[in-house]
């Protein structure tokens, strides 16, 4: 209530008004304090007169006054949350000194929102943007340990920080003080999810101290070595090969290949790419070399895509064009093997390799296959195979129509079902019916529901289709 407060309001208002009346008087109090605190700046400072005569002469109190009523205000429950009564029974100052003196109080008393007016008056701008920033967290700890580290109250900020459990901003903390043990201890205890980067951080921080040795070692707890440690070594290359030695890493083998062909040791380069299991960079550099023959022992042996498909452009390049369809086919770029045997067919009998290398891609090449072959005009059963099998059954129906394949359409037949087109189910029947096949014939008019008008014979009660006039008592049963 603001009733038990009115004592404290009265002589806080008669103060004010004696400054107001007395500005020398004010002018006189403070540079008191000021001496009395050592702030040299402040002795020697003085107000205008047009600010005297206004009555805009900060009023201070002597600062044990001042502590205790600021103190008191923050701490009381009954002005807790209530930003503008609480600064009503503070005087005006300019003194910095004065705000910060406040500002460390509202740690204490953990008031945020009169902490905010301090830093303003302050000048204190990033604590400012930091203390706003700090309003993104929940706990309200966290946000008044952001408020202690702008202050410099390390000590405070620390204890909040643990209080509310927030070991990642805990561990920032340590990072950010130079706290690099603690550090790492807090994030192998309570932040593990940041250990890397805390290892991280300290290799970097090791590696600006000039401590390489233990920043290698904290490089290679992060899992960033592989580039870092190469990183920090660039300079001494020595130093550099021997780490690479020693780690035995394939990713390291393999940089460290790379740097060598760079400076054209293609013969160590092979070396550590061997080590490193690259096969892909092995084929490439022998074909560099023109140890072409080399190069296809590895793609043979290792099956890697990348290393037979570049051998295969090489091939390609030198008109080998069996080899070079032959290490598409193993690089899996049947697109690229099936146009080689398109272009080259006559001349190197890649006729049946062309049908098993369309069987084995995609739709799109199969279709690309079988146009192929009904262009050529010859062998026209493997264009409608090919069409069946890229699912584009009215053109391989329509093919094996025109060309009398009568096992290929029974085979297409096969995979017709109630999805398929009505009128190609109708189309097939009715080939079955003009060859005498009228089981089939009536398999595939039952599959297309088409309507089938059956009546009863003279003797028995026998049911036959009016189209093909067989029995339908067999399909029944």
């Amino acid at each position: 209530m603001l009733g038990e407060h009115i004592p404290l309001a009265l002589l806080a208002l008669l103060l004010r008004l004696v400054f107001i009346k007395f500005p020398a008087l004010a002018d006189e109090v403070q540079m008191r304090v000021a001496f009395q605190r050592g702030e040299e700046e402040e002795k020697n400072r003085k107000f205008p007169e047009h600010e005297l005569e206004a009555g805009k002469c900060p009023v201070v109190f002597p600062f044990a006054l001042f502590s205790f009523l600021a103190f008191y205000l923050l701490k009381s429950p009954s002005l807790k949350g209530d930003t503008v009564t609480t600064l009503f029974f503070f005087p005006v100052s300019h003194s910095e000194a004065v705000w910060e003196n406040m500002a460390r109080m509202c740690v204490k008393t953990q008031r945020l929102d009169v902490a905010k007016i301090c830093l303003g008056n302050m000048g204190h701008a990033r604590g400012a943007k930091a203390l706003r920033e700090a309003e993104q967290e929940p706990e309200q700890e966290a946000r008044v340990a952001m408020l202690a580290v702008q202050l410099g109250m390390l000590e405070d900020a620390e204890r909040l920080y643990k209080a509310c459990q927030r070991y990642d901003l805990l561990n920032k903390f340590y990072q950010a003080s130079n706290q690099w043990q603690k550090a790492i201890e807090t994030a192998e205890a309570h932040d593990r999810v940041h250990l890397r980067t805390t290892y991280y951080n300290y290799a970097k921080h090791l590696e600006a101290t000039g401590e390489q040795s233990l920043a290698l070692t904290h490089y290679e707890k992060s899992d960033t070595h592989r580039f870092e440690v190469p990183r920090m070594l660039s300079e001494d290359l020595q130093a550099l090969e021997n780490y690479v030695n020693k780690m035995k890493d394939k990713s390291l083998w393999k940089w460290w290949a790379q740097y060598l062909e760079s400076q054209s040791d293609m013969e160590s380069a092979l070396k550590y790419y061997d080590l490193a299991q690259d096969y892909f960079s092995l084929v490439r550099v022998h074909c560099f070399q023109g140890n072409i023959q080399k190069a296809a022992e590895i793609a043979n042996e290792t099956g890697n895509w990348a290393a037979s498909y570049h051998l295969a452009r090489q091939y390609e390049s030198q008109n080998d064009i069996k080899q070079a369809v032959h290490f598409y086919t193993r690089a899996q770029a049947f697109n690229n093997a099936i146009r080689l045997c398109k272009v080259r067919e006559e001349e190197n009998n890649l006729d049946d390799q062309l049908m098993n290398l369309a069987l084995l891609s995609s739709p799109e090449d199969m279709i690309e296959a079988a146009c192929y072959y009904e262009e050529k005009g010859e062998q026209m059963d493997r264009a409608v195979m090919l069409y069946h099998k890229a699912g584009h059954f009215s053109k391989a129906l329509e093919l094996a129509f025109a060309t009398q394949q009568f096992g290929a359409l029974q085979l297409i037949a096969e995979d017709l079902d109630e999805k398929s087109d009505p009128a190609l189910l109708a189309r097939c029947s009715d080939f079955f019916i003009e060859h005498a096949q009228y089981e089939k014939a009536m398999e595939l008019l039952l599959t297309a529901k088409k309507p089938i008008s059956i009546g009863p014979t003279t003797s028995n009660v026998t049911y036959r289709c009016s189209v093909c006039n067989i029995s339908l008592l067999s399909l029944v049963r």
